[in-house]
């Protein structure tokens, strides 16, 4: 028993006298240059006699620190801040309580004045109800085109045909920069196959459109973002080249120059490619005791040239109104020469041969000239917009079609012709005027409104003429009214 009560005593005396042999101090670590407090800087405390570390600690923001229970020794404080040079302080703890003056740290030789953070955009991002699909991370954007980046577009399907469905449905809309896009509108494939993916930004697909888009396009809307010119002061530019194995070259050449309140930029995109199909097919039919065979060799070439520039200006009035105004080009030439060749058998006997070619060029050109003023106030997000956008198509179309039918195989007799010949004359006119209004509510809800005027005009003629002479000469061409096509229409909204 009296063991046990010695031992407690001896406890309590040395818990005492470790209390005693324990300090606590604190400091401030501020700039040289100002006095300014540094928030965050480390200060460290180390044993002077084997450099071990004692314990360490964060400047708050106001730059203090502060140790406690730190036992009667000889130390040293070590005190770093990024950008700064370290200081190291000698410290001798013993009895009397130590409380450390202003500890002022000097600017290092490679202070930076800023810094800058890059990082990497997602191939596909989500945002504001919309899907985005950032062009530069898909791999496609070299020398391919918009139609190329969407096969691989969550929600969109593109079949070998370049048939497009939205969400499984083919009543959607292609926009180009939140418009219309001048051209044959009713062929999004065509539209897209013309604009190279280096020219576009990114592609936005929306699936839920606000009030402001037209009630077409129930599935939702394509927009392509087209690159804009960096606003950078002074001259700047970019040229690229691609080509693929499959004969297929683009090139893009992008400048701007940017002073003061203005910012001029050019734009121009070449796109080529070369394809060619060959195909063979073996068909059999069997019908009661007959077979009925037939074998296909197909041969087709098809070559896509297109010539699209952009030029255009932006004027900065003031902080909040600015004016922008560009006027697109763009000319497609594609062409198609397919030739067919049937054997067709009953039994293993050849019963005829049917030679076929066709000869398609398709020549097309549009303009686009659009306007745009945008005013903006202290209150973000609210924004009032006014946009004019005039565009133009045309084509002319030339198709050829020849079809040779030999019956009597074993005599040397003259083929049964068929000569068609098809010209196709197509133009649009397309004016856009609206304007849209914004105002943010709160955090979770905004208030838009807008008005608009959407004038069309589009006029086909399609002609067809027949000749049934081997070598046909001008005067044999016969006009086919029963296949010819005149069609205007003309829609104001």
């Amino acid at each position: 028993m009296y063991k046990l009560i010695i031992k407690i005593m001896l406890g309590l005396l040395l818990g005492a006298s470790t209390s005693l042999a324990s300090q606590s101090f604190k400091g401030r670590v501020v700039d040289i240059t100002d006095n300014k407090a540094l928030p965050g800087a480390n200060v460290t405390l180390h044993n002077k006699k084997d450099s071990s570390l004692v314990a360490g600690k964060l400047t708050d923001k106001t730059g203090n620190y502060s140790f406690e229970g730190i036992k009667d020794g000889s130390y040293y404080l070590k005190v770093t801040f990024v950008g700064y040079t370290s200081k190291y302080l000698d410290l001798a703890m013993n009895s009397s309580k130590e409380e450390l003056a202003l500890i002022r740290l000097s600017p290092g030789a490679a202070m930076l004045d800023n810094v800058l953070v890059e990082a990497e955009k997602a191939p596909i991002q989500y945002s504001g109800g919309k899907t985005v699909v950032n062009i530069d991370k898909n791999i496609v954007s070299n020398g391919g085109n918009a139609l190329d980046v969407l096969r691989n577009t969550p929600a969109v399907e593109v079949n070998a045909e370049g048939e497009i469905k939205l969400r499984g449905s083919a009543n959607f809309r292609i926009l180009i920069d939140g418009k219309k896009p001048g051209g044959d509108g009713s062929s999004p494939s065509t539209i897209l196959k013309q604009i190279s993916a280096t020219n576009l930004e990114n592609i936005e697909i929306i699936t839920n459109p606000s009030a402001k888009y037209e009630a077409e396009g129930g599935a939702g809307i394509i927009n392509l973002v087209t690159k804009r010119a960096k606003r950078d002061e002074g001259l700047n530019g970019l040229l690229t080249l691609n080509s693929a194995t499959t004969d297929r070259y683009t090139g893009s050449a992008n400048f701007n120059y940017r002073k003061d309140f203005y910012n001029a930029f050019f734009n121009y995109d070449y796109q080529k490619e070369y394809n060619f199909i060959a195909q063979n097919l073996n068909r059999d039919v069997y019908a009661n005791s007959n077979t009925l065979s037939q074998k296909v060799a197909h041969t087709s070439r098809h070559t896509h040239n297109m010539h699209n520039f952009k030029i255009g200006t932006d004027l900065f009035i003031d902080d909040y109104n600015s004016i922008t105004f560009f006027a697109n080009g763009r000319y497609v030439d594609i062409n198609q020469n397919s030739d067919m060749l049937y054997n067709n058998y009953t039994n293993n006997i050849q019963s005829d041969r049917v030679f076929r070619n066709l000869i398609i060029q398709q020549p097309n050109n549009a303009w686009d000239y659009s306007f745009n003023y945008t005013k903006s106030t202290d209150n973000k997000g609210e924004v009032l917009t006014f946009d004019a956008l005039v565009s133009t198509w045309s084509t002319d179309q030339d198709n050829d079609f020849t079809q040779k039918q030999y019956t009597d195989l074993n005599t040397p007799q003259p083929p049964n012709v068929i000569n068609q010949n098809n010209l196709v004359i197509a133009d649009m006119r397309y004016i856009n005027v609206k304007t849209d209004y914004v105002l943010p509510l709160n955090n979770s809800s905004k208030f838009e409104a807008g008005m608009q005027a959407e004038f069309n005009q589009f006029e086909l003629d399609s002609k067809l003429y027949n000749s049934f002479n081997l070598e046909p000469k001008p005067s044999d061409w016969v006009f086919d009214s029963s296949f010819s096509t005149r069609y205007k229409n003309n829609m104001d909204v």
